[in-house]
């Protein structure tokens, strides 16, 4: 996903383009909850949910969390490594988050059923 867009000035037809690329993408691929996704922007910080006129709002308003670097709430994957274990977080509609303590062998047979799921 274009990033480019992110440290431009809020102004420019690209910060906007970017803007209008990445809530298409948010509410495409990210994890929506009741209609609404996590709001990135520097004062929400991932904290608040919202819809898709009051993330594009926010986004141009009050500009993107800058160290909200893999967007993974919001569609992006993360690398993958070669290791046989991962990390298994669970993250709630109320925004409750397990903290990702639990971890879960591939060899044991859940990630096959993960992989079924998609």
């Amino acid at each position: 996903m274009d990033k480019s867009w992110v440290h431009m000035d809020q102004c420019t037809k690209e910060y906007d383009d970017g803007v209008k690329a990445f809530v298409e993408h948010a509410f495409a691929y990210g994890f929506i909850c009741g209609g609404k996704v996590k709001c990135h922007c520097s004062e929400c910080k991932n904290l608040n949910y919202v819809n898709e006129e009051e993330l594009y709002e926010h986004l141009i308003c009050k500009k993107m969390m800058t160290n909200y670097k893999v967007w993974h709430l919001h569609g992006e994957k993360f690398e993958t490594t070669a290791s046989p274990e991962t990390i298994v977080q669970t993250i709630d509609c109320n925004g409750n988050d397990d903290g990702g303590n639990g971890v879960e062998s591939v060899n044991d047979g859940i990630g096959d059923d993960i992989i079924s799921l998609l």
